[in-house]
């Protein structure tokens, strides 16, 4: 086998090891749902009556520091990018986005939903 021939082997096997050791961009983590799948179930929850909040941005900061302020540290290493809030007349869930994938929702009372909104986007109580 020539050199060159012996190089490309080595090169393709170097490749094949790395790839195997990284995982992909998109994985997503067991129990973890796509976001966008998350959103368009929010909009059928819309649909249905319920009142739909996305928070982004420093908006989802606010409310992740409110949340926080009341129920302690985030028990996840990935802080989430997006709060999508699902309030209805008797119950709310707060579905927590971490870039592409949702792996935590979190049911509350519409009244704390409500206030979460608030404090989100810096309105008073």
């Amino acid at each position: 086998m020539s050199k060159l021939a012996r190089a490309g082997l080595l090169l393709f096997a170097a490749l094949l090891l790395l790839a195997a050791t990284v995982p992909p961009l998109l994985a997503q983590e067991p129990g973890c749902r796509p976001l966008e799948v998350v959103a368009l179930e929010a909009a059928e929850a819309g649909a249905a009556g319920a009142t739909i909040h996305v928070l982004t941005g420093a908006e989802a900061q606010a409310g992740m520091a409110f949340l926080e302020a009341r129920l302690g540290p985030w028990p996840r290493p990935e802080r989430p990018t997006t709060l999508i809030l699902a309030i209805g007349p008797h119950a709310a869930l707060v579905a927590f986005g971490e870039g592409i994938q949702v792996c935590l929702m979190l049911p509350m009372p519409p009244s704390l939903a409500t206030v979460l909104v608030k404090a989100a986007r810096g309105e008073p109580a």
